[in-house]
């Protein structure tokens, strides 16, 4: 198995998402599908959205976590930006809320 395609979403609402791109081959068009996927409570450290994508140390985040099997589903015209990231899961500064 390759390496997980981990991003983190940006929706207009102004929430933050972290999980795994989920394929939308066989899916209904017109949506970002992600699974193993957490909504952000908080991120700090001075280094912003991206030193925790990268996983710089000093930068920390909190993670909500939803049902790991579980496919979240969100409308492309709520999606503002989709950053590449490491696996915050793995990542020291990451604590699950």
């Amino acid at each position: 198995m390759g390496e997980k395609n981990w991003v983190i979403l940006t929706v207009k609402s102004g929430f933050y998402f972290f999980g795994e791109v989920v394929s939308a081959e066989g899916r209904e068009p017109g949506y970002f599908y992600m699974k193993e996927c957490s909504m952000f409570r908080i991120f700090q450290g001075g280094k912003g959205l991206p030193g925790v994508a990268r996983m710089d140390p000093g930068a920390t985040v909190t993670l909500d976590r939803f049902n790991p099997e579980d496919i979240q589903t969100f409308p492309m015209d709520s999606v503002l930006a989709i950053f590449k990231s490491g696996a915050l899961y793995d990542f020291g500064g990451t604590t699950l809320g």
